[in-house]
């Protein structure tokens, strides 16, 4: 795992306790994203729209929230790759750590 930069980790010592829990909230959905990448892609080629696919990431077997679901959207096929990965693990022990 990559060691997290200075200017990461000021930033996010800076996010409120509220901005914190939110990030958890998306790199923890962004993670559930990428292990189920393939299936989630499929489900965006189904529907076509958007907005169909956030109504459709809402529903289980993802459950996404909105706001998750509108951010697993803006995911780009890089943010697949294991670097990418271990940087949100990294920074979310970090966010974990500052909100325990």
């Amino acid at each position: 795992m990559k060691p997290m930069k200075e200017s990461d980790a000021e930033a996010l010592r800076s996010l409120s306790d509220e901005s914190a829990i939110q990030r958890v909230s998306i790199i923890e959905a962004l993670l559930r994203a990428q292990a189920d990448a393939d299936a989630i892609l499929a489900l965006v080629k189904r529907v076509g729209r958007r907005e169909d696919a956030v109504v459709a990431l809402m529903r289980p077997p993802f459950s996404f929230s909105e706001h998750e679901a509108q951010q697993v959207l803006d995911m780009r096929f890089a943010d697949v790759l294991d670097e990418r990965r271990a940087a949100l693990r990294a920074d979310l022990v970090a966010l974990r750590d500052r909100t325990d």
